[in-house]
């Protein structure tokens, strides 16, 4: 495949004529001089496509720019205030303030600066960024185009309203791809995606020539196998971002995304569904022992399938590639799900292993030896909490951490919801291995000694805590703030933005850090690294407007099959092995409470309907019993909702987040207990009065919290539920069933708006948590807590009508109204039934991370 070089007349336009070079001058051209010359890019930073047009940016590049090109190099040295692009949608990245009203942290200025001086033009319009426009630092291939680089550089610009650069990224890697590719004279496949690209200009001809990488210049000479997977990755991000599929859609787009898949889902010797890859075909390219079937890989995989299965169009090619894609995701899911996987009681059973089982009953699938596991995995793993491996093969597990395949793990939803959230459990629990000084760790813990020689090879960049092996990356920031906004924890991304904000700035946004902490600027990191700004960018701007998390994270799918653990199978005869003399890790044995609620798990749904109301009925007949005076039931609940409210302000004011709340329900709290606050004022003025009017007072100041404190990680998108559908039923419904007393008319209609709107005020905060799948403790406990004193509200009305034996309804007057009293209470009770089933559920199986039916809403 051949096509002829594009010329550029003198005066900026371009002539109908191809830009690629042909495939004879490809493989004439010695890439490793071409890096030695001095790069002729242009890398004009714009303002923004608002305020002047891509044929404006179509200015001819040369050694001795003209007057113009001088006064647009000019403005790489413009201040600060004149970066910001005038996009009219998005954060504060693209106005001088934020959405939020105050004035944004200094480094965003500075960070967009340097990100839009990074821009790469070709034919006068932007197509990627560079690596890293460190000039005190030899340019080696740190002044191309990666395609691995780019992705926090592309989805910084969709977030910010720009996703013509991105557009452009996208089509002209596309065309890179379908080159023919040779590596020492073999020919690479058709799908391989280029590792970088970079753009020669000749002086004499005035024409721009794109020149691909395919591995010939990287180390070990390997294609990178995860180009391709964040190009599908980055394509789902433009669709989603914008709205517009027509670019995901087109013939060469979906080629392309077929060629990819065809490289991946071949079958050969290779029997397992995760994929086999060599040392340097991901993030880490060095020898690090990263090599089989590495964490980091197997998760991009996973979430590049998922994409792929959402781009892909139903017709007869696509059909084949997405049957082939659901029958692989089937399978990886369940395979890393259940051998990737390691918590604390996954280490104690490995510790425990017998070794040299056979057949389909083998506990130790892997023959992992016992004797194998590294002793700093014993410090490491936390008793609540988890993570993906680093690796599993046979006869030997790698069992260090690596973040990047944890998160994406996570962002992709190959993580399920307990393994996510122990995942940041991990995290927050190891924080200072993990974290440090300057996040994130690449993995831990770091190759050191003899080990070190025999699996870097002595590499020298390699040494402990530095580089890849254990070195802190401040690019790895976005995808920990994509993983704690998904959680519902967007504290830990706070919190580790703080730390990256008081440094990377005055350290000119180094690549990595060195160090046990990541103390020290690494030795060979190069500054001004294009991937370390935009990450700071997108993780900034994910945590101000978390609804852009959308745009790179997947639900859950519902049809992947939940993960049968190992130890859960049953293994057939043998003897006990001995146990190793390391820390005791013993399971306690089951308590008969435990036991009765794992055989109630098991029944069918029905079957557990019918337990739920038996036993709410046993609860009512014993609350009669040992309960004399009932009105001490009213008390209780107002007692169990105060408590309610207690963690919740607890939340808000250690957490610092309000992830996970819903404001509308908030907001339908304090309409309901201002309404009753009014009435018991002027109706009846005794204690009730001063408990409504402090949870009224707590509830506003609830309100003002996530409204303007903490309004950056209140979820606006997930709170979605229209809140007029019950307020106005329920003011129809007072206008015409309210209490028939001698009160005025307008008192007993309030008197019953805010009965009914109290026994549906929940409604928003459960819906929530059915948009979030992942309910954090501390929501938990709160909607929990309102559960049972609904219950105790409930029971405190049933019984009284018991014991006054109906003469209660009486009182409270004649007609619909004292029905529908009743009525209201049992409404409250049953709408949190389902959470508090799943709540207790929870409690037992040891964790808080809750899923919600999805009938409950």
């Amino acid at each position: 495949m051949s096509a002829p070089n594009a010329d550029l007349s003198h005066n900026g336009d371009m002539r109908h004529v191809d830009s690629l070079c042909t495939v004879a001058e490809i493989d004439e051209i010695d890439f490793s001089k071409l890096l030695d010359k001095p790069s002729l890019l242009n890398m004009e930073r714009k303002r923004s496509f608002d305020e002047r047009s891509l044929s404006e940016l179509s200015v001819a590049v040369s050694p001795h720019p003209s007057s113009r090109n001088a006064e647009n190099t000019s403005r790489f040295f413009e201040p600060p205030e004149y970066v910001f692009s005038p996009c009219s949608r998005m954060s504060l990245m693209g106005t001088p303030r934020s959405q939020m009203g105050f004035e944004p942290h200094p480094m965003i200025g500075e960070a967009w600066a340097t990100l839009r001086r990074s821009l790469v033009f070709f034919r006068g319009q932007p197509v990627g960024t560079i690596a890293a426009s460190d000039t005190t630092e030899e340019n080696l291939n740190y002044d191309q185009v990666f395609v691995r680089d780019f992705v926090p550089s592309g989805l910084a610009f969709l977030m910010n309203g720009e996703p013509e650069i991105v557009k452009n990224f996208i089509l002209k890697t596309l065309r890179l791809q379908s080159w023919e590719k040779k590596i020492d004279r073999f020919h690479l496949g058709e799908g391989v995606m280029p590792a970088s690209f970079k753009v020669l200009h000749d002086p004499v001809r005035n024409s721009e020539t794109l020149i691909a990488d395919f591995g010939e210049s990287a180390i070990g000479r390997v294609a990178p196998v995860d180009s391709g997977f964040w190009w599908i990755i980055l394509l789902r991000a433009y669709t989603k971002s914008t709205g517009d599929s027509s670019l995901a859609e087109l013939p060469e787009c979906q080629k392309g995304m077929r060629l990819i898949l065809s490289l991946c889902l071949s079958e050969g010797f290779d029997t397992f569904p995760t994929l086999l890859c060599a040392d340097g075909c991901c993030m880490i390219d060095r020898r690090m022992g990263v090599y089989g079937y590495p964490i980091e890989i197997q998760a991009l995989f996973f979430m590049a399938l998922r994409c792929a299965l959402l781009l892909l169009k139903h017709d007869d090619e696509g059909k084949e590639f997405i049957e082939r894609i659901s029958k692989r995701l089937h399978a990886l899911s369940y395979h890393m799900r259940s051998y990737f996987w390691l918590d604390f009681k996954q280490l104690n059973d490995i510790y425990r292993y017998k070794t040299e089982e056979y057949s389909h009953t083998a506990v130790n699938k892997f023959n992992v030896i016992p004797d194998s596991l590294p002793d700093w995995v014993f410090d490491f793993m936390p008793t609540r909490g988890g993570y993906f491996i680093g690796n599993v093969s046979p006869a030997r597990m790698d069992f260090r951490w690596f973040c990047l395949g944890n998160c994406v793990a996570i962002l992709s939803s190959l993580a399920t919801p307990e393994q996510s959230m122990a995942i940041m459990d991990l995290i927050e629990s190891r924080w200072e291995e993990l974290a440090g000084e300057m996040p994130l760790k690449v993995c831990y813990p770091a190759i050191e000694n003899h080990e070190w020689k025999i699996v870097t090879g002595c590499d020298p960049k390699n040494t402990r805590w530095s580089y890849h092996n254990g070195g802190s990356w401040p690019v790895l920031l976005w995808l920990l703030t994509a993983a704690s906004i998904k959680t519902g924890r967007p504290q830990i991304a706070r919190r580790a933005i703080e730390l990256a904000e008081s440094r990377l700035l005055k350290d000119n946004w180094p690549e990595y850090y060195d160090g046990k902490l990541g103390r020290y600027v690494g030795k060979q990191a190069r500054k001004f690294q294009t991937w370390s700004v935009a990450g700071y960018l997108v993780a900034k701007m994910m945590l101000e407007d978390p609804s852009h998390l959308g745009m790179i994270a997947l639900e859950d799918d519902k049809q992947m099959k939940p993960a049968m653990r190992r130890s859960n199978s049953i293994t057939k005869g043998g003897k006990k092995g001995k146990i190793k003399a390391k820390p005791n890790l013993m399971r306690a044995p089951k308590r008969p409470i435990h036991t009765v609620w794992t055989w109630a798990r098991r029944q069918p749904s029905k079957v557990q309907a019918f337990l739920a109301v038996v036993s709410g009925m046993a609860a009512l007949v014993l609350l009669r019993f040992i309960v004399h005076d009932h009105d001490n039931l009213f008390v209780a609940a107002e007692a169990v909702h105060s408590i309610g409210i207690s963690v919740l302000i607890y939340k808000l004011m250690k957490e610092k987040t309000c992830a996970g709340l819903s404001l509308k329900s908030q907001e339908l709290t304090a309409m309901f207990l201002a309404v009753r606050l009014y009435c018991s004022v002027v109706m009846e003025y005794d204690i009730h009065t001063l408990l409504d009017l402090a949870t009224l007072v707590t509830t506003l100041w609830v309100i003002y919290m996530i409204r303007f404190n903490l309004k950056s990680s209140y979820m606006e998108d997930k709170d979605n539920f229209a809140i007029y559908y019950v307020v106005v039923p329920c003011a129809l419904l007072a206008l015409f069933i309210h209490p028939s007393t001698s009160h005025h008319l307008l008192n007993r209609i309030s008197w019953a708006f805010c009965v009914y709107l109290e026994a549906v005020s929940v409604l928003p905060q459960l819906r929530v948590m059915q948009n979030t799948k992942i309910v954090e403790p501390f929501t938990a406990h709160y909607v929990f807590a309102l559960g049972v004193a609904r219950f105790l509200s409930c029971a405190h009305w049933v019984l009284q009508v018991l014991d006054t034996r109906g003469q209660l309804l009486v009182a409270l007057g004649y007609g619909l109204w004292p029905s529908m009293v009743l009525i209201s209470e049992i409404v409250q009770t049953f709408i949190l039934a389902d959470f508090c089933y799943y709540y207790i559920k929870s409690v037992f199986g040891g964790q808080l991370v809750l899923r919600l039916p999805s009938g409950v809403v």
